[in-house]
């Protein structure tokens, strides 16, 4: 069975953010498992002299790769190229999926898997607001599948469209690093730091996150780590920089082993989206069984283990105030550890995903 996947930014040898993570893991499974799968990615991100897996093709498609309308530029482009290829499915992710109806007018057969409802962020324009709104709509009315990657989003699309959504998680595997050599190169002590991992954009929180650790006790003992880069406004990344308190490290895009140094040894894993779908990010730093500190919007209350602490969305002595509690008692966070383990096992394996996407592509 041939397969084509359409949304995708960079998938190797490293990805750009969660939806790119997404596709690849799906990707890599259904090929080890015998589909035959083309990756359309952005000509831009695209590293020559790149291993791939077998089964796997990437096929480029130019775009303007400097402003968020580079999604919609991306899937015109990609869906009229996929009218040729010799295909069984093309698989639609997130915003690409507002030209799905291009190969479906040739006959193709089409699945659409939406990450989150990006319309719905007050943090971009009313403009963009509205082509991710029109690429969803568009994408579930023209799907054949409908799918999506959080129980919370599974909720709200049945609520909207009143249809049957496939719910498929992404599957992870437990991790651990044992190598610290970057880490100390840095500055950087084992379970002495706090972290964040992602895209540095509006809506993650990040003036939020600084706010609260200006007045935290132990700022001086506890450096807080920022591990990301725009994925286009890099005057943003200026601005954080410049109302960023002491103690903050800045590290950039991380990928590899530096990235498991950084994920394994983390004090606590702190995420302060105030609007976001299912955070991968945050799915990752639990396999490696990290405790982690969450605002309550749903999709993190989703991904959290029991007993996980969390913080009033947008506010920061709640975040503060958790915070504090939380570095006052290291056996909790040691069994938070452990419970996050235990749920990405129970709840994000590719092992209990694989019965859910068989079902898709044989049925």
């Amino acid at each position: 069975m041939h397969i084509v996947m359409i949304g995708a930014r960079k998938l190797y040898p490293n990805t750009l953010g969660g939806l790119d993570f997404y596709v690849r893991e799906l990707s890599e499974y259904l090929a080890q498992n015998g589909y035959t799968i083309s990756l359309y990615c952005h000509r831009q991100n695209l590293e020559s002299r790149c291993q791939l897996p077998t089964n796997i093709r990437l096929k480029p498609i130019w775009t303007y790769n400097r402003h968020h309308l580079d999604t919609f530029l991306y899937g015109l482009l990609a869906s009229f190229k996929s009218i040729f290829e010799k295909t069984d499915f093309v698989h639609y992710h997130g915003g690409s999926a507002l030209f799905c109806w291009i190969p479906k007018m040739v006959g193709k057969k089409i699945i659409v898997t939406l990450h989150s409802q990006e319309w719905f962020s007050p943090h971009i324009s009313l403009f963009l607001r509205f082509f991710y709104y029109l690429g969803e709509w568009i994408g579930v009315k023209g799907a054949d599948h409908l799918c999506c990657v959080s129980k919370t989003l599974r909720q709200s699309l049945q609520k909207r469209y009143k249809r049957d959504v496939v719910y498929i998680p992404l599957g992870l595997n437990i991790q651990s690093y044992s190598g610290r050599e970057k880490l100390s190169s840095i500055g950087l002590k084992p379970k002495n730091y706090l972290l964040f991992m992602g895209r540095l954009e509006k809506g993650k929180g990040i003036e939020l996150l600084f706010e609260a650790y200006k007045n935290f006790s132990w700022q001086s003992q506890y450096p807080l780590v920022i591990a990301g880069v725009p994925l286009y406004n890099h005057q943003y990344l200026m601005e954080l920089k410049e109302k960023a308190p002491p103690n903050i490290l800045f590290l950039g895009r991380i990928e590899g082993n530096f990235k498991k140094e950084l994920l394994t040894n983390a004090l606590l894993y702190v995420q302060a989206s105030q609007a976001e779908g299912l955070s991968i990010a945050l799915l990752e730093a639990m396999s490696y069984g990290c405790p982690t500190l969450v605002s309550n919007i749903e999709p993190n209350l989703e991904a959290i283990a029991e007993g996980s602490l969390f913080f009033k969305n947008s506010d920061p002595l709640d975040l503060q105030i958790q915070l504090e509690k939380l570095l006052c008692d290291p056996a909790h966070l040691e069994i938070m550890g452990q419970k996050a383990k235990r749920k990405i096992e129970q709840d994000y394996s590719w092992v209990r995903s694989q019965d859910f996407i068989a079902k898709l592509y044989n049925n």
